[in-house]
């Protein structure tokens, strides 16, 4: 008879069916370590990484600032045109654009043409505002600043506020800086106050910078130092285009300063006659108050039947120089009258 084989149980072949004793010590007799203590070791992991990663930075910081040099900048401020070559020469005005351009170290490198540039729009003297960085040796910047400017010819006030007029009559805001000697023009008539950097539009406002435009090209034509050319106004060279005698230059007339300098005020009260037909329409005020009757508008003096207009620049000129250069005329003269009729035979 046949032996029986054995019939093998368990697992996989028997495999797991009896435990095999091992060197291994059971779980249940291994040391653990409970959840207190893992949370604590985390924290301290955290911590120590934290505070390594912030020492790191503290001395890269510290690295980085010892390494670079503070960024040196210089401003520059320079006039576009030749013929404002005069304020560059004047301390005061130049400060004023350094103070309005304002302290740009502390701005990115990127934003400082921009802001500065746009800080400099608030003065209305300046136009065609040009800000260019030029980087130097040594870790330097310089900052570029070019303006066109424009001059101021005259001032005028309404209701106790002062402006200033170029002489294209463009309206600008006043600043009482002393080396300015500028004529007030007085007697206007406006129904608004003036809107800073607009054109203004009065007839009366604009004799009186015509005939302050005319002093200032004729000072230019006869003052012995000889600087640029005066750039006159469009409504003055159409002017004197109608009347060619005012841009001869008169002989044997030399001067050391300015004349305009002496006009302290111009009266435009009675432009073309509106309060009195037989009294002078312009009339100027030098520093003692004597009054100097210029007459009708610029280029109008055939109309009314006066000087003509070399005539009175002749006369006032000649006055101006024989009285040492200067219109201080009130131990001389109680007025000095230029309008009446010279010479009425040439025609016009």
């Amino acid at each position: 008879m046949a032996k029986k084989k054995k019939k093998k149980t368990g697992g996989l072949f028997g495999f797991f069916s009896k435990k095999k004793k091992t060197g291994r010590k059971s779980k249940k007799n291994q040391p653990t370590i409970s959840a207190g203590v893992k949370v604590t070791l985390g924290i301290m992991a955290v911590t120590i990484i934290a505070a390594g990663g912030a020492l790191g930075l503290f001395y890269m910081d510290h690295f980085v600032k010892y390494q670079q040099q503070p960024l040196s900048i210089n401003t520059e401020f320079s006039v576009r045109n030749p013929t404002d070559a005069w304020l560059q020469q004047e301390q005061a005005w130049v400060d004023m654009v350094y103070s309005v351009a304002g302290e740009v170290d502390n701005l990115p490198t990127e934003d400082i043409a921009k802001t500065v540039q746009q800080r400099l729009t608030q003065i209305s003297w300046l136009y065609d505002i040009v800000v260019e960085l030029d980087p130097q040796p040594d870790n330097c910047l310089k900052v570029n600043i070019t303006a066109g400017v424009r001059r101021p010819v005259a001032i005028i006030e309404v209701r106790r506020q002062k402006y200033y007029l170029d002489h294209q009559m463009f309206v600008f805001e006043y600043k009482p800086l002393d080396f300015l000697k500028t004529p007030e023009i007085t007697g206007f008539s406006l129904n608004s106050k003036p809107t800073l950097q607009n054109t203004l539009n009065a007839e009366d406002i604009e004799a009186g910078i015509n005939l302050i435009d005319y002093l200032l090209y004729c000072d230019s034509q006869y003052l012995a130092e000889k600087k640029t050319a005066y750039p006159i106004s469009p409504q003055l060279y159409e002017i004197i285009q109608k009347n060619k005698y005012l841009f001869q230059k008169l002989p044997n007339i030399t001067v050391s300063k300015p004349l305009v300098t002496e006009i302290k005020r111009i009266d435009v009260s009675n432009c073309q006659g509106r309060k009195s037909s037989t009294k002078p329409h312009i009339i100027m005020y030098p520093q003692d108050g004597t009054p100097i009757e210029w007459g009708a508008a610029l280029g109008q003096s055939t109309f009314y039947v006066e000087a003509y207009g070399e005539k009175k620049v002749e006369n006032l000129y000649k006055t101006f120089i024989n009285n040492n250069h200067s219109l201080d005329l009130k131990d001389k003269l109680k007025r000095l009258k230029l309008w009446p009729p010279q010479d009425i035979s040439r025609p016009r």
